[in-house]
């Protein structure tokens, strides 16, 4: 049987997916939405919840980019130290996407979050670096940076990284300001060989939890995360625009998401964030979010032309799955908040296909939290979606 935290879980609206294999692939590592915690909501679980540190670490209850809060720094010994020694979410030469939404007016050059251990291509520090006007990655004895950019300008900017070559050097980093590759240059040929331990929001990686805090970040964070896979431009575009859409607001959680049915393919379809998503081809090579009548169509694959086409106004009351657990026995309980006194339909599915899903409860709540309990499924099954139907 697998370690509960090597569970994936996926808070998607009214779906979420169930890995039940250590090594699945995809996965959502890190999530940080910062609403007001420092909980990790990524497959890494409990070893990258956050701890404060300093005296200026709070939250914003307004003017943050997404969900109902943001991570505010104050002052130079302000960070987040979410995990130390086996708390860096990616080791070695693993491919990645990372990113953050910033805001700040400060000057210098400044860290929002990063992984690993300062050494040679052993750390994966995402800079804000004012001195040359850009984005930049340092990893190291090496560093990917753009240029000609202002960051600084108070206004939220979200910050994305892919290394899509395994054991790649840090030429093959990618770097995007708001969801568009800009010209990024280096001199170095470093590997990228990230350290296993360390991870902190706020700071470089640089001399560690218990030395000085070098390159720390005053101004707010929004919805760190990191992904075990490297997205590609068009993935990158689709983040940065269902985020930054006034009526969507998707968060990372969210948008992975609608890549999973993506992912899927011919036939997928599904509920996130109280609208229904469904797979489509013939949309054109323009990648990125469109609206029209209220109908969103979001190009995920700007060569192909697919992507997934929105309907419902999602105004239903918001409610997601909260958590998934499986028991030894390979009994899943599935847990989501309600409204006392409705119908819920419970609905499972080995794939994402539209014809692939049955229902196999029908709850009414009796309470804000209800849970189903799905019984007799094989230890060995390895894969397993739900989906949850407010009637």
């Amino acid at each position: 049987m697998v370690p509960l935290r090597s569970l994936r879980h996926l808070s998607l609206g009214a779906l979420a997916s169930l890995s039940l294999l250590p090594d699945a692939s995809a996965l959502l590592v890190v999530h940080l939405p910062y609403d007001g915690t420092l909980v990790n909501a990524g497959s890494s679980g409990i070893v990258n919840d956050g701890v404060a540190q300093g005296d200026e670490v709070t939250f914003a209850t307004s003017g943050q980019k997404l969900g109902s809060g943001a991570l505010v720094l104050g002052g130079t010994g302000d960070w987040v130290n979410h995990g130390e020694t086996g708390a860096s979410p990616l080791r070695g030469g693993a491919v990645r996407t990372a990113s953050v939404w910033v805001r700040t007016t400060a000057t210098g050059l400044i860290t929002p979050f990063g992984f690993g251990v300062n050494g040679n291509g052993s750390k994966w520090d995402m800079d804000v670096d004012n001195v040359n006007g850009g984005f930049e990655v340092g990893i190291g004895g090496g560093r990917m940076i753009t240029s000609g950019l202002t960051l600084n300008d108070g206004n939220w900017h979200l910050l994305t990284a892919t290394l899509p070559s395994i054991s790649g050097t840090v030429n093959d980093i990618i770097v995007y300001v708001d969801g568009v590759h800009l010209n990024d240059t280096t001199t170095a040929t470093t590997a990228t060989n990230t350290n296993a331990n360390q991870f902190f929001t706020g700071r470089s990686m640089n001399n560690g939890a218990a030395g000085a805090v070098f390159q720390p970040f005053p101004g707010s964070i929004d919805d760190i995360a990191v992904w075990d896979s490297a997205f590609t431009a068009s993935e990158v575009r689709g983040l940065y625009d269902v985020g930054n859409d006034a009526t969507l607001g998707y968060d990372a959680g969210a948008f992975d998401a609608l890549k999973s049915l993506h992912d899927a393919g011919a036939g997928a379809s599904g509920v996130v964030r109280n609208r229904t998503w469904t797979f489509a081809t013939a949309l054109g090579n323009t990648a990125g979010l469109g609206e029209a009548n209220g109908i969103f169509t979001l190009v995920l694959d700007g060569m192909a032309g697919t992507g997934l086409v929105s309907s419902g106004t999602g105004d239903a009351p918001p409610f997601v799955i909260t958590t998934i657990n499986r028991a030894p026995n390979g009994d899943v309980t599935v847990t989501w908040n309600s409204v006392t006194g409705i119908d819920y339909g419970v609905e499972a599915s080995d794939s994402l296909a539209a014809d692939g899903w049955q229902e196999i409860a029908d709850p009414r709540a009796t309470g804000p939290i209800t849970s189903y309990t799905e019984t007799g499924i094989p230890v060995e099954k390895s894969f397993r979606f739900y989906r949850i139907q407010r009637r």
